[in-house]
C-alpha cells in the first residue's frame, strides 16, 4: 500500500475492503487481523475525515520480515474523505509524548517503533 508518512500524526491508517468510497489498495482486515475495538470511530488529519475500526496485525514496512512488528494496531477505514489515489493510507511518525503546549494531556497512539 502507498501510505503517506506523516510526522504529526500517530497511527497507521490503511483503507479497508469495505470502504464505501476508497480508491487503490484496499486491505482486508477480517483476514489476518483482529478487531480490538468494535465502536466504529472518526480520525480526522487536515483535510481528511476517516471513519473506521481499530484492529491488530502483523505490519512490515518491506517485503521482507526484517521490519514487521506482531500485534500492532492500526485503524482501519470503513470510509473516507480526503484521501486521494495514490494515497491509500498514513504512517504517524509522531513523537512518543505530547509536544503541544498545552495543559490538556493527550493521548498518543500506537507507534512504529
Amino acid at each position: 500500500m502507498n501510505v503517506v508518512f506523516d510526522t504529526g500524526s500517530d497511527w497507521l491508517v490503511v483503507q479497508g475492503t469495505n470502504c464505501s468510497n476508497c480508491e487503490g489498495d484496499l486491505f482486508n482486515a477480517t483476514k489476518s487481523g483482529e478487531i480490538v475495538n468494535s465502536t466504529l470511530q472518526v480520525r480526522k488529519y487536515g483535510s481528511a475525515e476517516l471513519d473506521g475500526y481499530i484492529f491488530n496485525d502483523t505490519v512490515c514496512l518491506a517485503k521482507d520480515l526484517s521490519s514487521c512488528v506482531l500485534k500492532f494496531p492500526y485503524f482501519w477505514v470503513t470510509q473516507q474523505v480526503g484521501l486521494s489515489p495514490p494515497i491509500e493510507g498514513i504512517l504517524g511518525l509522531s513523537q512518543n509524548k505530547q509536544f503541544m503546549m498545552s495543559s490538556k494531556t493527550i493521548e498518543v497512539g500506537p507507534l512504529f517503533t
